[in-house]
């Protein structure tokens, strides 16, 4: 040991690179936070300012776009990129599994061959 602490296992998590299986579920769930934090936060009801309808009797303002904006892009992130990032998650771990378990096999010292 080099007398430093070793990280806690939420921080190595969030540090993780953006290519290992960790970094991935990461992102993912950051993305579920983001959709979950904008839907409690009600910007879901201002969606009909897109398509030029307002759901309360206020005319629509700016801000209102800009949370109804917010909402269809966090719902995107959650709906496509969320579920692309789980599975390139899976993939890249069964990956890694199969070949640590093939460089295992194939590279033993004093094999002849």
């Amino acid at each position: 040991m080099n007398g430093r602490a070793t990280a806690p296992a939420w921080r190595r998590w969030l540090t993780a690179g953006w290519a290992t299986p960790a970094g991935l579920l990461v992102r993912a769930g950051l993305i579920a936070a983001a959709f979950g934090l904008v839907h409690a936060a009600g910007f879901r009801e201002c969606v009909g300012i897109l398509c030029g309808t307002s759901a309360t009797s206020a005319p629509p303002t700016t801000g209102m776009a800009a949370m109804a904006a917010a909402y269809v892009l966090a719902r995107f992130a959650w709906v496509v990129a969320a579920p692309i990032l789980v599975l390139a998650a899976a993939i890249l771990g069964l990956a890694d599994c199969i070949g640590a378990r093939a460089k295992g096999k194939a590279g033993l010292p004093g094999e002849g061959g």
